[in-house]
């Protein structure tokens, strides 16, 4: 098994896409096929994991059960089909709109392949994860969400829609003619999961969360691709991500060229409990990762490239930053509140021309800022830029330490030009870093910390299998 675990790690970190839990074992894979037979109690699936070349490893896996009616809606379905045809393939419903009456908590609806066009909304919700209602693409085929040009792909906005969740779509903007998000989740509406899927083409935002005070929180956004996003700019910075509730977990995803704004903000009304790891954000246009609000924040684990700057706390914000990796992008810490952000095991690395600095802190926060165990490459300004005005002072030594700085600690990526930021047996980062315990005792790819004295800094760790 750790042979095979192996195996399947290098090969899907090369095609960069979603994972699927076998057994114990995370699997990322580019392209998976999931036969799911749903019954009562539990069913198996045959996961067929692709590579480029088409192989394909099997392995039998678990399937979550279903204790409800499972519906189906088909591009050449029929509205007028009754809930109880709707149960067979045969005798589809045609509409989202119409499927969604027939659905109760423990229900789940598959989607066949195809484009639906218009603006899905007013679907009731589950009471709890374990009796959900889940709308699903059909394995192995394609269905897109289309948003008209005035409006969404989905808007959620009622506290009845609740434990929701949308798995494999690909929800896309590109018919916006102006200033539209594809998805809304607002007024009310948690315990929403997004997973699987792509957002794409937004004129506005991929997704906006708003209605902290009528109760929106608990979204999940997990492992998904989103991308091209922030079309029609006017006025206001737009972003990928834009989070103004409590407790949302953003995990897994490939976030890359949105055009204007940050990739995720977190932003207004103390948004807070916000965790924002594993994921790769890229090639984007602003900040990759801003905390503008709240406290309580996690940022761990991603993998940040092909941007200016990389992360940024601020406003209000304050934030855990651990074991990430920022390629050519640095971090920008100013007007936070206590208690003040940490900064550790992280490998803040120049792509080419040395940084201007590294960490830049501002005064209000300088006193007790933590910034510990982390690689550092060359800058022209220093490495640690602590802007003070007499008071507060400079952080003490104990808050300070640790740190590699220079291109001596050159952190010894596989391939950093092709994105690989495993580090090579020689790295300084192996067993030079802080320990930290769960939720960061997993590296990106689930490999446990440590593997050796220490754990090592990046979002890598050396060694070891997926688990």
């Amino acid at each position: 098994m750790p042979n095979q675990n192996h195996r399947v790690e290098r090969a899907l970190e090369t095609l960069k896409k979603d994972f699927i839990v076998v057994g114990k074992t995370r699997v990322r894979s580019w392209h998976a096929w999931l036969a799911i037979g749903l019954a009562a109690g539990i069913v198996a699936g045959i996961l067929f994991v692709a590579n480029r070349s088409g192989e394909f490893e099997a392995g039998l896996a678990q399937v979550a059960p279903t204790s409800g009616n499972v519906y189906y809606v088909a591009t050449n379905g029929n509205d007028g089909n009754s809930c109880a045809q709707a149960k067979s393939q045969s005798s589809a419903k045609k509409t989202f709109n119409s499927v969604k009456s027939c659905t109760a908590p423990g229900d789940t609806v598959l989607v066949r392949g195809g484009t639906y066009q218009g603006t899905w909304s007013g679907m009731p919700g589950g009471t709890s994860w374990s009796s959900s209602i889940t709308w699903k693409s059909y394995p192995g085929e394609t269905v897109t969400v289309a948003a008209p040009a005035t409006d969404r792909a989905m808007t959620l906005d009622t506290s009845t829609q609740q434990y929701l969740i949308f798995d494999g779509f690909i929800f896309d903007g590109a018919a916006q003619t102006g200033g539209y998000d594809v998805i809304k989740i607002t007024s009310g509406a948690h315990h929403i999961r997004i997973q699987n899927s792509e957002i794409k083409n937004a004129g506005n935002q991929a997704i906006l969360l708003t209605g902290k005070a009528q109760g929106t929180c608990c979204v999940e956004i997990i492992n998904n691709k989103i991308h091209d996003n922030g079309r029609f700019y006017t006025c206001c910075a737009l972003h990928s991500i834009y989070s103004q509730v409590d407790d949302v977990i953003i995990k897994g995803n490939d976030i890359y060229n949105q055009k204007n704004g940050e990739a995720i903000q977190i932003y207004y009304n103390g948004a807070s409990n916000n965790i924002i790891a594993n994921n790769k954000i890229h090639d984007s246009s602003s900040v990759l990762i801003t905390a503008s609000t709240g406290s309580g924040h996690k940022i761990y684990n991603n993998l940040l490239y092909g941007a200016g700057s990389g992360i940024k706390i601020a406003y209000g914000g304050t934030a855990d930053i651990y074991n990430n990796v920022l390629y050519g992008g640095y971090i920008d810490i100013e007007q936070t509140q206590a208690p003040a952000p940490k900064v550790i095991n992280n490998i803040i690395y120049p792509e080419s021309t040395p940084f201007g600095f590294a960490v830049r802190v501002f005064p209000d926060i300088a006193s007790t800022v933590v910034i510990k165990n982390n690689i550092i490459g060359p800058t022209t300004y220093g490495a640690l830029l602590i802007q003070t005005s007499g008071s507060p002072p400079i952080p003490p030594s104990s808050n300070i330490q640790g740190n590699l700085i220079g291109s001596q600690y050159d952190p010894k990526f596989i391939n950093a030009a092709a994105r690989d930021f495993h580090l090579q047996s020689t790295s300084p980062a192996i067993n030079a870093g802080a320990t930290l315990g769960a939720p960061y005792d997993k590296d990106f790819v689930g490999v446990s910390r440590p593997q050796g004295s220490a754990y090592d800094i990046g979002a890598y760790e050396y060694g070891g299998v997926v688990t």
